[in-house]
């Protein structure tokens, strides 16, 4: 047998594997309500809005090596879009009621309107200058919101129609595995290759006929119009919330983090290490109410201390090692 067809076939079994996984995943996820407690629903439920998040902020931050922290003002955008949407139809009848999925489609479309002018001016800046003015941006957004709210609303506070824990989960769920396969889609088309060239050499990027300023552009639109997306699905746990909740600057650290936690040199490390820190983040949450912070930070400093290259990566590298010394035993 020719070396290309046993190429060829093992690609094949690999993209079968892959999919057997794949449906699996989606299955078991689909399935949880129908066996899990509330409790543990709820933890599924975070884990795949960080997993969403950190997978839409690695598409842009992770491939240019441009670092933003201004997630927080695309997920709360989408969120208060999303909330003051519904109390303005819903409870007030002030406002035509679509369906929840419409109003998630005109909050992404709003994110990534905002990410195309905002990239047209910060995405000039770089390294610190963007990562501060990004940040900044969320703050801005707050502000902006509490004072629209505090002007024009008799109360601080926007209400929302109550949901279902199962419409909830499933909005959520539905709203990630969709987000992962887009991601999934663009990084292996054209525009995610002229990222990747963008995050290596940028010069050279150009040099190759690569419109920098655009894809720049377009690319972080994308992530803030995908971020934009979880926030508008996430106002369902909510029967009540306010500027301060919606743009909590959490949303803006917790992505770079987890990516980072997981190893940004692949589309699936962010992933990883977006579920596992969660899931600790949940975990020490409940064993260690006061001191939890404290640990995972400590956590996280070990790990880019001593694995900078990120833990799906470290195990990667620490798997080949010993499967060559175990071949060399033998």
């Amino acid at each position: 047998m020719s070396k290309s067809r046993e190429k060829a076939l093992s690609l094949k079994g690999y993209n079968l594997i892959s999919f057997a996984v794949l449906a699996i995943i989606v299955t078991f996820f689909l399935l949880a309500p129908l066996f899990l407690e509330t409790y543990y629903l709820s933890v599924l439920r975070n884990s795949l809005l960080f997993a969403a998040l950190t997978i839409s902020w690695f598409f842009f931050s992770g491939t240019t090596k441009y670092v933003s922290l201004g997630s927080a003002a695309f997920f709360g955008t989408g969120l208060y879009f999303t909330a003051l949407y519904l109390e303005q139809s819903v409870l007030n009848k002030h406002l035509t009621i679509l369906p929840l999925p419409v109003i998630m489609l005109m909050a992404g479309l709003l994110n990534f309107a905002i990410a195309f002018v905002v990239g047209l001016i910060s995405l000039r800046l770089k390294g610190m200058y963007f990562a501060i003015a990004t940040f900044a941006l969320g703050e801005a957004c707050r502000g902006i919101f509490n004072y629209a709210i505090s002007d024009f609303m008799e109360t601080h506070y926007t209400y929302i129609p109550p949901f279902s824990s199962e419409i909830t989960y499933y909005t959520i769920t539905v709203t990630a595995f969709t987000i992962f396969m887009l991601i999934f889609v663009l990084y292996r088309s054209k525009l995610g290759l002229a990222l990747r060239a963008i995050g290596e050499n940028e010069e050279a990027a150009a040099h190759l006929g690569v419109n920098t300023s655009l894809v720049k552009t377009f690319g972080f639109a994308i992530s803030a119009m995908c971020i934009g997306f979880m926030g508008s699905c996430y106002v369902t746990i909510f029967t009540v919330t306010s500027p301060d909740i919606a743009f909590d600057f959490q949303f803006s650290f917790l992505p770079p983090m987890m990516a980072m936690f997981g190893g940004i040199g692949s589309f699936y490390a962010p992933l990883v290490g977006a579920v596992i820190l969660s899931l600790l983040r949940e975990f020490l949450g409940v064993t260690l109410v006061h001191h939890f912070l404290l640990i995972l930070g400590i956590i996280i400093v070990l790990i880019a201390e001593f694995m900078p290259e990120g833990v799906v990566n470290f195990l990667k590298r620490w798997l080949m090692i010993k499967f060559r010394i175990r071949k060399r035993t033998f």
